[in-house]
């Protein structure tokens, strides 16, 4: 388990950022609720998710929107958390995230991007998630 001030830096998020997304938003992991007086913990799982969010959101999502997706990978994360499947780059349409590609290539010819119909796109280098959050909750 890990605190907001160890967490914000990896996934690219404040701790304010954190703790509005975790009271605010419908998350689908569970979270601890911290003692009185304590920060709040976040598991792997909750890191995962969180940090598709902030990705997302510097993306131009909506957090409501970017919360759909993000748990989507952290379900995903959760059964296998090596992640081997997924691939490097999520490529969606700037401020939509509501449908987008995964690849581990960027190319415009190819038929995924170009189905998804847009001039403007946002990346999320997912490698580089998952790889911070492995470093950081290596050894648990």
């Amino acid at each position: 388990m890990r605190t907001a001030t160890q967490l914000a830096p990896v996934i690219n998020a404040s701790n304010r950022d954190i703790e509005n997304w975790v009271g605010r938003l419908d998350l689908s992991t569970p979270y601890e609720q911290p003692e009185r007086g304590l920060p709040r913990m976040y598991s792997k799982a909750n890191a995962f998710e969180l940090g598709m969010i902030a990705a997302l959101v510097r993306g131009g999502a909506l957090p409501s929107h970017a919360t759909t997706v993000a748990a989507r990978f952290a379900q995903d994360g959760q059964r296998n958390w090596r992640h081997s499947a997924f691939r490097d780059w999520l490529v969606f349409r700037a401020n939509d995230c509501s449908s987008g590609v995964h690849t581990d290539k960027i190319d415009s010819s190819s038929k995924m991007i170009k189905d998804l119909d847009s001039i403007t796109f946002s990346l999320v280098y997912v490698r580089k998630l998952i790889d911070g959050i492995d470093e950081l909750y290596k050894g648990d």
